[in-house]
């Protein structure tokens, strides 16, 4: 029969491997966002298309991270997420270090997803303004529907056709 501090050693050291392999995964993360982002800066479509499909494949790693960080804190009696929880894990402060470790990550990892994405559109942005141009439209001629959908004249020329 397990002692329940038996049971709560194994629970604290069943949450330290979550933690420890959330911290792995996010990192991950990130690599792919620093690849993703060499990837849209440098204009590679493939790289692109390859770093998206690992984008997805890590967080969904790390959702399910989540998941079993939210069953290993009920395991080891302690209910809500870590930070509203602060009080009950004052038993496992290795398990709160991991998870403030995982939670710096993932602001890390947010904030080259945003950075990512800024170039993107900036992108988007400019290839539009060349189809616009390649069409006979300036870039200024849009305009905005009382509902806000932009549109804008048709072109009175094309300049190239493909």
């Amino acid at each position: 029969m397990t002692s329940p501090m038996h049971a709560a050693d194994s629970s604290s050291a069943s949450l330290l491997e979550i933690m420890q392999c959330g911290i792995e995964h996010c990192m991950q993360l990130l690599q792919v966002l620093h690849r993703e982002h060499t990837a849209v800066t440098s204009n590679t479509p493939e790289l692109l298309e390859q770093a998206a499909q690992e984008k997805l494949y890590w967080l969904r790693q790390v959702e399910a991270l989540v998941d079993a960080r939210s069953d290993g804190l009920r395991a080891a009696g302690v209910t809500g997420d870590p930070q509203s929880a602060a009080p009950g894990l004052t038993a496992h402060p290795d398990v709160v270090a991991r998870w403030q470790q995982v939670q710096r990550i993932l602001v890390e990892c947010q904030r080259q997803n945003q950075i990512n994405g800024s170039v993107i559109e900036l992108s988007r942005r400019h290839t539009l303004r060349a189809l616009s141009l390649l069409r006979g439209q300036s870039a200024d001629q849009t305009v905005y529907s009382a509902s806000g959908e932009a549109f804008g004249p048709p072109p009175p020329h094309m300049l190239a056709t493909a």
